[in-house]
């Protein structure tokens, strides 16, 4: 099935000629005059495509239109026009996945003769929507996915480093999806498991094994049978737990509490730490011979301060992404968003700043979210954050304070200096992650901009309040 053709040009005039020389040999062609019509088109009208999308577009620019679409899995040759030749575009334009590039104002033939290569293009596959949807402009995030991509189809075990937000369990994803692995991705949060349950939660129990245990549970190795298991927060892991581990890693086999004896796993393990564990190894907090089981391979993933040039292309990504969850249109970022994403800090990384995005869109009263949308409590320049507790002497107030009033301002101002990271504000507290959750829950401290990126789906009772006052 030969391509149809897209042109996508805010000029009626020339996105006519273009759509008018092609209909003129008979190829089926559409237009759009901005990214979410483009985007409309491609959701309502079956392909493959040929796109030819420039570069100036209104509001959604056509390189984040592009990242767009290949985050969707779009099955498209995407030729980029433009008025600017110079290399830095037309490198950015390759990098975000454009298969050419052709420089305005454009030589009808040397379009017709670009068109009719890629036009004749097999469909490819269905797309597995696994790299393709992780944005990767910034040279240390495109060595982080080439590193990730030829590790996928190994048995290679990976560990993924990172600050909080940065994407590690969606990386994780993705090389399980490409893995060629039939099994489950089961994920598991390392630094929510209570430290008493961390064995029968990772190899199982059988019934009456102990108090409570009033039926067999397989535990999330047997779950990842033939699959991938997501060790997520693995430097949170104590070091009783960290040996029970390793001799599943070297041996292959877990043992059930209360079963009968080993049993044999095929499961390729994954993990992720926001922790140096150098460093971690050096104080004695981690086992030096279980990380060199898990760093088969390692992969750093950068935070936002070293992918600027991503901001732009992973907001209107997940501004697409959310529009289509919420039943929205965007047609892009209005004057001045996109400057304003690049100047922000974003501490929470990718999740931080999707969640301003999401944000943002949900407050927007149309198609295009506007500076103003980033911004609902007032003119501030940065997204809201909770506001620290006053101290005494600012209350005007002489007394003794109770212990608990105490212990509650001092986890507050702990977040907000950590910016809600969950498990730095446990590390400079002095405390672990899951009494951290229990004392947030009894003082009734919301998190913000939660960093939380294995998730475990079964939590005990004496963890379950903190959990739900989590999630809302």
């Amino acid at each position: 099935m030969e391509r149809r053709i897209l042109v996508v040009e805010d000029d009626a005039a020339q996105r006519r000629v273009i759509a008018a020389l092609f209909r003129a040999q008979g190829r089926v062609v559409s237009e759009a005059d901005c990214a979410q019509v483009a985007l409309d088109i491609l959701d309502a009208e079956a392909g493959p495509w040929v796109v030819l999308l420039d570069i100036g577009l209104p509001g959604m620019g056509g390189l984040d239109l592009l990242s767009v679409m290949r985050g969707r899995g779009d099955d498209a040759r995407v030729v980029m026009l433009t008025a600017d030749g110079g290399v830095d575009t037309a490198v950015r334009a390759m990098q975000r996945g454009a298969a050419d590039y052709l420089e305005k104002p454009v030589a009808m033939d040397r379009l017709r003769a670009v068109v009719a290569r890629h036009a004749a293009m097999p469909a490819a596959p269905a797309p597995s929507g696994a790299f393709a949807g992780l944005v990767a402009g910034a040279p240390a995030m495109v060595a982080a996915l080439d590193l990730a991509r030829r590790v996928a189809p190994s048995r290679m075990p990976v560990l993924v480093t990172g600050p909080s937000g940065s994407g590690k369990e969606r990386l994780a994803r993705a090389i399980h999806e490409t893995s060629g692995r039939t099994g489950a991705f089961v994920a598991v949060n390392c630094g929510a498991l209570p430290e008493s349950l961390i064995e029968s939660l990772l190899f199982g129990h059988e019934k009456g094994a102990f108090t409570g245990a009033d039926r067999a549970k397989p535990g999330r190795f047997r779950e990842a049978e033939g699959g991938t298991l997501f060790l997520d927060e693995i430097g949170e892991m104590p070091l009783a737990a960290q040996v029970s581990l390793l001799r599943v890693v070297q041996e292959g086999e877990v043992d059930p509490l209360g079963g009968r004896g080993p049993v044999s796993v095929d499961v390729r393990l994954l993990a992720a730490t926001n922790r140096d564990l150098g460093a971690e190894i050096a104080e004695g907090r981690f086992r030096e011979d279980l990380y060199f089981r898990l760093a088969g391979v390692e992969i750093a993933l950068p935070g936002l301060a070293e992918r600027g040039e991503d901001i732009s292309a992973l907001a209107a990504t997940h501004a697409a992404e959310a529009a289509r969850r919420e039943g929205r249109q965007f047609h892009g970022f209005g004057p001045g968003v996109a400057e304003w994403l690049a100047a922000q800090p974003w501490p929470g990384n990718v999740r931080e700043l999707q969640n301003a995005v999401h944000r943002a869109l949900v407050l927007s009263e149309g198609s295009e979210i506007r500076l103003a949308d980033f911004r609902p409590a007032g003119p501030a320049s940065e997204p809201v954050r909770p506001a620290p507790r006053a101290r005494p002497s600012e209350r005007g107030a002489r007394r003794v304070r109770a212990l608990a009033e105490v212990e509650a301002e001092a986890i507050a101002d702990a977040l907000i200096l950590c910016s809600g990271q969950i498990s730095e504000t446990a590390r400079r507290l002095g405390i672990g992650r899951s009494t951290l959750y229990r004392k947030m829950a009894q003082y009734q401290i919301a998190p913000f901009n939660e960093p939380r990126e294995g998730r475990e789906h079964e939590a005990s009772q004496d963890l379950g309040g903190a959990r739900r006052q989590q999630e809302r």
